[in-house]
């Protein structure tokens, strides 16, 4: 069984699989930044949960071979002081790879590289104070910054004064070879002009000073010919990183948009196309956590289940997964219940994840019986329910505690009068007696994002 999902099992290419169909998406940012030779800055703007890295790590594999290709993620790299360092640090890497030793472009990168670096260094503040800063923290760039900026450091601020020119002629340079590795050697080289295409995945999750230091950086430094960047986050979101460095009453949205040339959304716009997406990944997770192979159709019923609670509750896909992650290490610690239990199970997992004070009153043994029936119920209407979950003993589970009229009942076979009353009995005494079996099977259990 495989109990947690970090967006990688979608697969690493599109020709693996296109799950919410976004290839097109992706041959359409090709295809731009293949048709213009000026900079292009993208900001790929979709919610908490979107997709947005699988995107982006399935385009980078769609282009890798026509484009320079570096990945950077903010997250991983946010305990660097400077921006600056920590992107031609990853630019440096791809270099190293794809360069030899001797290459001309490779030398002269670095060099330049490092003398821009040792610029903003100078102009720093945080280089002054001794072992802020080491050369381990900086990669091949630090070795020679760090050890020069220390004899230099106690006439800086003169230096600065009387270096604008040579700072300027850095940033310069610094552009030039940053052009020169996308083009071949020698007119002669087989090698064909690679355009530099930077991808910058998880600037939600790293600090915020260090996010916007990033696209601003990106911008003065690296605007340069033949040099695109993709920027996924959350937009909205954001805008708080920037009123936190510039004011609350400061315009964010304008500003933001001062670098980026196009914005592509991943969020949907068509609930339709969304509902769709959500089964098909869902199907898609049930299918990779080998459920499936165990017991196909106690796996197709809870999969209806969460398809129905992701579509009533609008979850993201991070939200089905940490659910799904959830509901499976419980559903296994009770080795293998009952369908009806392991409807309980998943309708305790999405408390757990998404509805988290109702699953505390669960342990705290004041639950409301009617807002718990209320918030794991497909629908009021039984025809619904029963269409979701194929099996009026299941449906009657997640129906909510709307009365069931005389005229319902009439309608009913006598098993099926007896089978509501029976499971909606036990699930409220389930309910009103505290921590059943079943909400202690995941009191203790939280999955955390990676």
């Amino acid at each position: 069984m495989k109990y947690f999902f970090r967006g990688d099992d979608a697969g690493d290419t599109f020709e693996e699989d296109d799950i919410l169909g976004r290839l097109e998406t992706a041959r359409g940012i090709k295809s731009l930044i293949s048709s213009t030779n000026q900079p292009v800055s993208i900001l790929l703007d979709g919610n908490w949960g979107s997709g947005k890295s699988t995107f982006l790590r399935k385009l980078g594999a769609l282009m890798d071979d026509d484009f320079h290709v570096i990945k950077f993620d903010a997250f991983a790299l946010d305990y660097h002081s400077d921006a600056f360092v920590a992107l031609t640090g990853e630019i440096i890497a791809h270099v190293q790879r794809r360069f030899g030793e001797d290459d001309q472009r490779r030398i002269e990168f670095i060099t330049k590289s490092k003398k821009v670096a040792r610029v903003l260094f100078r102009v720093g503040t945080k280089v002054a104070t001794a072992g802020v800063l080491s050369a381990t923290d900086l990669g091949e760039i630090g070795d020679e910054i760090v050890s020069s900026i220390g004899s230099e450091m106690h006439s800086a601020g003169a230096e600065i004064l009387q270096q604008r020119e040579n700072e300027r002629s850095a940033f310069q340079s610094f552009g030039t070879a940053l052009s020169q590795l996308q083009t071949p050697i020698s007119s002669k080289d087989v090698e064909k002009k690679k355009k530099i295409v930077i991808l910058i995945d998880e600037l939600d999750r790293c600090r915020p000073d260090f996010a916007l230091d990033i696209i601003e950086k990106a911008k003065h430094f690296f605007n340069v010919d033949g040099v695109s960047f993709l920027f996924a986050l959350n937009r909205d979101q954001f805008s708080h990183a920037v009123c936190g460095r510039y004011g609350s009453d400061f315009d964010a949205t304008t500003y933001l948009q001062k670098f980026f040339e196009i914005e592509i959304s991943l969020t949907y716009k068509d609930k339709q196309q969304l509902r769709g997406d959500r089964r098909t990944y869902v199907e898609h997770l049930f299918q990779v956590s080998g459920l499936v192979e165990v017991d196909s159709g106690a796996s197709r019923l809870f999969a209806s289940y969460l398809t129905e609670l992701a579509e009533r509750w609008d979850l993201s896909l991070r939200d089905i997964e940490k659910v799904l992650s959830t509901f499976l290490i419980a559903y296994v610690a009770k080795r293998k219940p009952l369908l009806f239990e392991g409807l309980f199970l998943m309708g305790f997992a999405f408390l757990k994840v998404i509805k988290r004070d109702l699953f505390k009153s669960l342990q705290d043994k004041n639950a409301n019986v009617g807002l718990i029936f209320e918030a794991i119920k497909i629908s009021d209407d039984l025809d619904i329910a029963r269409r979701a979950v194929s099996d009026f003993n299941q449906s009657v589970l997640i129906l909510g505690t709307k009365k069931v009229t005389r005229e319902l009942l009439a309608d009913l076979s006598d098993e099926e009068q007896d089978s509501y009353f029976r499971v909606t009995e036990f699930f409220t005494h389930n309910i009103e007696h505290g921590v059943s079996d079943y909400t202690r099977s995941m009191t203790g259990i939280t999955v955390f994002e990676d």
